[in-house]
């Protein structure tokens, strides 16, 4: 005989589930969106390195050296041959109009260095396995090198589009909602640019930076991506489902017009499509953009799996 209580308690069970699934399917979609598990491995090895870092056990602390330096080949494996994409993104900038120049240059230049940044990331693990002989400190130098002018250029085109875009017309015009929304977002990539610099400028000579700035950095710059992808995957999820249900709706009372329902399926925050119209042109695709944006899919994010932080 059941208890009163049992209806509640499977109300409470199908809540629970419905949150389980809900998350695993979140998590899904954030790995499977190539660089996700990127970013776990960044936040990862920093906490590795960090623990690694202040052991006082000699054996905890080659433990977690060992670790840290099995994360790093994880991430050379799983970001291997990325300069494709990346050189791919540096010539649509380059070569797609209705945008700033500014925008085109920076962002192409961010893309091209970024490449040449991956192939040096691929040489250095080469370096590791089984090309010995080859110099780590000439590699791990171009690494940093290119990196560093990659973020660079993605934070003075991150820069000059926030000052645009507060500079135009329509910002005015703009909820107070909606400019702590852009603000925030831009202040997010902004800092996450600024972290990962304080990394990678390391091969100007006079720059030596504590090893425990180093990797506190890595890890806020990772968890800030994850936290921005995490609101993405929201957005994008509340939009998909809102999509379903107008399209269910709109059988029988005329079909949404194709535009409504691409915009009810695909639309997203700033962050996950930022070729949406802005104050007074056009910005780059979307799949462009998110090479220099601060968000979960960016490949700003994917390096050679954090060598440039011995």
């Amino acid at each position: 005989m059941h208890s009163p209580s049992s209806p509640d308690r499977h109300m409470c069970a199908r809540k629970l589930a419905n949150v389980l699934v809900s998350y695993c399917d979140s998590v899904s979609f954030f790995v499977k969106k190539g660089v996700g598990l990127d970013l776990i491995f960044k936040v990862t090895l920093g906490i590795v390195r960090l623990i690694a870092l202040h052991a006082r056990d000699e054996t905890l602390r080659d433990i977690y050296t060992k670790f840290s330096l099995r994360i790093i080949n994880c991430r050379m494996l799983a970001n291997h041959f990325r300069y494709l994409i990346s050189f791919d993104s540096a010539v649509k900038a380059f070569t797609t109009e209705g945008a700033p120049t500014f925008h085109r240059v920076l962002l192409g230049m961010c893309s091209l260095l970024r490449s040449f940044e991956q192939i040096c990331g691929d040489f250095n693990y080469y370096q590791m396995t089984f090309m010995r002989h080859w110099s780590r400190k000439r590699l791990s130098f171009c690494y940093w090198f290119f990196k560093s002018l990659s973020l660079t250029c993605g934070l003075l085109d991150e820069l000059l589009l926030l000052r645009m875009e507060v500079a135009s017309r329509e910002w005015r015009s703009k909820t107070p909602e909606e400019r702590t929304t852009y603000l925030k977002t831009s202040a997010i990539s902004i800092t996450r640019y600024l972290l990962d610099m304080l990394v990678y400028y390391q091969w100007v000579p006079c720059y030596n930076p504590y090893k425990t700035l180093q990797y506190l950095s890595a890890i806020t710059s990772g968890s800030l991506a994850i936290y921005v992808a995490s609101k993405e995957i929201q957005a994008s999820r509340a939009s998909a489902s809102e999509g379903s249900l107008r399209l269910g709706s709109g059988r029988g009372a005329g079909a949404l017009a194709p535009s409504t329902q691409v915009v009810a399926l695909n639309g997203s925050t700033r962050q996950d499509s930022v070729s949406v119209q802005s104050s007074s042109f056009t910005l780059l695709p979307a799949k462009m953009c998110e090479a220099r944006r601060g968000t979960g899919s960016d490949v700003h994010d994917v390096d050679s799996g954090g060598l440039a932080v011995k």
